[in-house]
């Protein structure tokens, strides 16, 4: 734009017939192109003059010259393989060319056409009133501020510190730019954007248009426009910034690549060579940004490294693009978009082979050692006259060691800057780091205070309203750490993925599995933490008896009955009352049974089938399928059975049915908040004599009431805003992760701290063991969590407990009771309320559907086979009852798939859904475990959310200390 303005400018006041021409980048990519050539030509053009391009444009000159135009060349880029067939070229690149600086800018090269046409013209022209435009367009075009670039900068910049046209002006000004301080800082970072983004995302010609209008009004609209311009350009590249990291640090094939080659569809490509540059300033490597689209034909950028010649690579593999040109450290191309993957992979085997990887190691060259007390105006005032400052003659750079960090801020659209406070001891300064936040990405959550710091920056000078100031910007800082904080800003990264990345559905974690070391710890401390010495020596001595436990003493039964256990292929059954406890035990000891290498298998109605035919090892059910299935349970071998939460279990088997257990010498696990009745019933029925009782009474809890409360979460707030420690029980896993979000955000100092976690059965066994060591070592103070938490492993850590949502069983208040210590004070708080009663009879209604919803089921179904006409696909049928309001997610439709096809109404049969008529010829419920299953559920909630939402603190108090006498 400079170089188009200064021509135009120079040929018209020597009253040539000239007009301009700059190709649309989206439309037309950069350079020539025969459209354009052909429409100069329609219009009457005689001469083209290129500026800075051209010199790669064979083909397209070629055309010129069949159309009888004559073409100029004025280029400063790489030559390829030949010199276009044009009248003239100006390119102090070219072979044998004896012109003795090559580092010229495009506007340095049109600058030096113009000197010699005016003096083989003979006129006295005054050229040097444009010094400022070659200034500009030297600065921004990042050549070599040496030589001949050094005096255009120089000598430029002075030029419009006295005087500007209008135009200029009103780009300073939309810039904040002091026109007497104006250096080549104030050009790269705050006048090029602005010139850039224009031609990167619209018209560059309304920048042409700015230097060449002599209207104050006209000039301060178009440059107005620039700034908006701009701010949308950093929009969009720091959206595919973002998006190029995430997939570069999801790929782990980028770490053993030289060249950096990512894709992106839709990403704009008039600024990926922007963010090429911001990828390569994090990774230091060669980078090739492509943009792709809805077309066949992609468009890529690259940036290079000091060492590495990029247009020689992509020359190396050019049989893959259409087109490219450009420079050693910086070109462009074009290329398929069948072609790219074969070209990430051709551009790497080249690099492999010529790129030595001591090139990846960035080196900052530091003039000397400083200390604060050594920046002052007079050390300023001898630095300015290094200056102007570009590439090739860098700012000097300083170094400051062994600074203490006093505070730290980010600032920018996504806190990507950063604003830090060094201190000496005795004297204090103030460092900027464009784009430096990311180096404090490992030390958000430590104290500043704590952090020492060694850092290499730049000083500058500035003035603000009259005022001369010194500001201080990174170029890279080193944080020191002692050992101990190590391991602190490991956890805190730890507790920071969790809430910043985690997935249930895809574990991306680096480390995910538990060494053997780790193991055997963990082991040894599940033991010593669920000792229990009286169950111990009654071991061998428990068969046909009644256990009666508090919660510690049931946490610690079956790992301890397992230990004593003689091999670890023995078959145990666990009959539990519902599902929901069924999940709840299931999940609190999955993971310790998986330390301890045991095979352990979850048997509901919904995997039923699969568990009958591998069904070995420690297997977790429920009462409704083991009732449905009693002949093929009976006739399983099992070395154990344990019927455990036998209060909930006594009123479903009321017929006996579980009798014909007997002949394994059952044990009966009974809550000890059960009733004198059950027992007398199991001692008479059975004959049992044993009753064992182990009891550790709560004597120092204090229960608060807010049940019903207005305003829940708020309330939940003050509560643990006090910064004691709080676990948060919630009655599903997705609560857990929605609510310790939901706090996070409001409580900013414990989220970055790394003070809240989230806990529930979804986790990684990596993740589960991870969090109970932060909690054992009192690192978390705000615990959100499920009833399924193994409580015994964290004994004291919490002195707060609340109950945010109502569980399904009073074993969901009750387990977590393990948390308080012996000694310990503690509180309950009692948030439920009516609302929490409604949503879990919702999603209890969700999980186990009833007749008359299984048969709108079925009448959707039906309607579907008959618009189909015959059997149907999987996925159309989840699609259409998705459609049809019937389900909401891939989990809710496979329960009522199977339920269909457990009542023979549905089958599938080769992929294909075929729907069996006349489903209701017998009543669903005598068939389906999953409706009995619901049955069980729902009145068992039914009952106990009744109860506790009446019950009083009084009673509920009575129900933990007190046990059956």
């Amino acid at each position: 734009m400079t170089v188009t303005t200064l021509l135009l400018s120079v040929f018209r006041d020597l009253g040539w017939k000239t007009d301009f021409y700059i190709p649309n980048r989206m439309n037309e990519g950069y350079g020539l192109n025969k459209g354009s050539i052909f429409d100069i030509f329609k219009n009457g053009g005689k001469t083209i003059l290129t500026v800075d391009c051209g010199i790669t444009s064979i083909e397209e000159i070629e055309y010129a010259r069949f159309l009888g135009l004559k073409v100029v060349v004025t280029d400063h880029h790489e030559i390829k393989d030949k010199i276009p067939r044009a009248n003239a070229v100006v390119d102090p690149k070219q072979p044998n060319d004896t012109y003795p600086f090559k580092s010229l800018a495009g506007v340095g090269v049109a600058y030096k056409l113009l000197q010699a046409i005016v003096d083989t013209l003979g006129v006295n022209y005054p050229l040097q009133q444009h010094l400022g435009l070659v200034a500009l367009g030297t600065i921004a075009d990042v050549v070599p501020i040496l030589g001949e670039n050094r005096f255009f900068a120089q000598k430029g910049l002075a030029s419009l510190c006295k005087g500007r046209s209008v135009g200029v002006e009103a780009l300073f000004t939309s810039s904040k730019v002091n026109p007497s301080t104006l250096d080549s800082t104030d050009v790269s970072f705050k006048i090029a954007p602005k010139l850039n983004a224009v031609g990167r995302l619209a018209d560059a010609s309304l920048a042409v248009k700015l230097f060449l209008s002599h209207d104050k009004e006209e000039a301060e609209k178009i440059s107005a426009e620039l700034v908006k311009y701009n701010s949308k350009r950093q929009y969009i590249e720091g959206k595919i910034f973002r998006d190029a990291l995430s997939i570069i640090e999801e790929d782990p094939g980028y770490d053993e690549e030289k060249i950096l080659v990512v894709t992106g569809e839709g990403w704009h490509p008039g600024v990926i060579g922007i963010v090429a540059s911001k990828i390569l300033s994090r990774y230091y490597k060669p980078v090739i940004v492509i943009a792709t689209d809805s077309t066949d034909i992609a468009r890529g950028s690259t940036r290079g490294i000091d060492g590495v010649n990029i247009m020689e690579l992509l020359s190396a593999v050019s049989d893959l693009l259409i087109e490219y040109g450009g420079h050693a450290m910086a070109a462009g191309f074009t290329i398929l978009k069948k072609d790219i993957e074969e070209f990430r992979k051709r551009i790497n085997e080249v690099a492999e082979q010529t790129i030595d990887t001591e090139l990846f190691s960035p080196s900052l060259y530091i003039d000397t050692e400083f200390h604060l007390s050594d920046i002052n105006a007079d050390v300023m005032e001898g630095l300015s006259k290094l200056s102007p400052y570009g590439h090739g003659n860098p700012e000097p750079t300083f170094l400051l060691k062994d600074m203490s960090i006093k505070s730290v801020h980010y600032f920018g659209q996504s806190s990507q800057h950063v604003l830090i406070t060094l201190t000496d001891g005795k004297k204090d300064g103030h460092f900027t780091g464009f784009n430096k936040a990311y180096i404090f990405d490992d030390y958000r959550y430590i104290r500043p205070s704590l952090l020492k710091a060694n850092v290499v920056f730049t000083p500058r000078r500035t003035e603000w309203m009259g005022y001369s100031n010194i500001q201080l910007y990174i170029k890279d800082i080193e944080i020191g750490v002692s050992d101990i904080l190590k391991e602190e800003i490991e956890d805190k990264k730890f507790v920071f993925h969790m809430f910043d990345r985690w997935n249930p559905q895809e574990e991306k974690e680096g480390k995910t599995s538990i060494s053997e070391l780790e193991k055997k710890k963990r082991i040894h401390t599940i033991m010593k933490r669920m000792e229990c010495k009286k169950l111990t020596k009654l071991m061998n001595k428990i068969e046909n008896s009644i256990i009666i436990l508090d919660v510690k003493g049931y946490e610690s039964f079956i790992p301890n009955m397992l230990f004593s256990s003689k091999s670890k292929e023995a078959n145990i059954l666990v009959i539990l009352p519902t599902t929901s406890i069924l999940n709840r035990i299931y999940n609190l000891f999955q993971d310790t049974f998986s330390f301890m290498r045991y095979k352990i298998n979850y048997c509901d109605s919904m995997n039923f089938s699969s568990w009958k035919n591998n069904g070995n090892g420690i297997t977790f059910t429920n009462a409704t399928v083991v009732s449905s299935n009693l002949e093929l349970f009976y006739e399983k071998d099992f070395d154990e059975i344990i019927f455990s939460n036998y209060s909930y279990l006594y009123p479903i088997d009321r017929n006996g049915k579980f009798e014909i257990f007997f002949k394994y010498k059952p044990m009966f696990y009974i809550d000890w908040h059960s009733s004198k009745e059950i027992i007398d019933y199991l001692q008479i029925k059975f004959g049992i004599k044993n009753l064992i009782l182990n009891k550790e009474s709560k004597s120092n809890l204090m229960i608060v009431d807010r049940r019903n409360v207005e305003s829940k979460f708020e309330v939940l707030l003050s509560l643990i805003s006090t910064g004691e420690s709080f676990a948060i029980f919630t009655n599903t896993s997705s609560k857990s992760v929605k609510l310790a979000h939901k706090i996070g955000m409001k409580m900013k100092d414990a989220y970055q701290n790394g003070e809240i976690i989230f806990y529930n059965e979804k986790l990684s066994a990596f993740q589960k063991q991870k969090i109970i060591s932060l909690i054992r070592n009192r690192k978390i103070k705000i615990l959100v969590t499920t009833p399924s938490f193994p409580a015994n492993l964290s004994e004291g850590a919490f002195k707060n407990l609340i109950y945010y949502d109502l569980g399904f069983t009073l074993g969901d208040i009750l387990l977590p009771l393990s948390m308080i210590g012996k000694e310990q004070e503690a509180f309950l708080y009692l948030m439920y309320g009516e609302n929490d009663v409604r949503e879990t009879n919702q999603l209890i209604n969700t999980i186990f559907p009833d007749i008359p919803f299984m048969q709108k089921v079925i009448d959707a179904v039906r309607e579907l086979r008959m618009k189909s006409d015959g059997d149907i696909s999987e996925e159309r049928l989840f699609l259409y009852l998705k459609e049809q309001g019937i389900v909401k997610n891939k989990a809710n439709y496979t329960v009522l798939k199977r339920t269909m096809e457990e009542d023979g109404v549905l089958k599938n049969i080769n992929g294909k859904l075929n729907l069996i008529e006349d489903p209701f010829s017998k009543p669903m419920v005598s068939v389906s475990t999953r409706l009995k299953e619901g049955e069980v559920e729902k009145e068992l909630f039914a009952r106990f959310s009744r109860k506790m939402l009446q019950m009083s603190p009084r009673d509920l108090i009575q129900i933990i200390q007190k046990p059956i006498s």
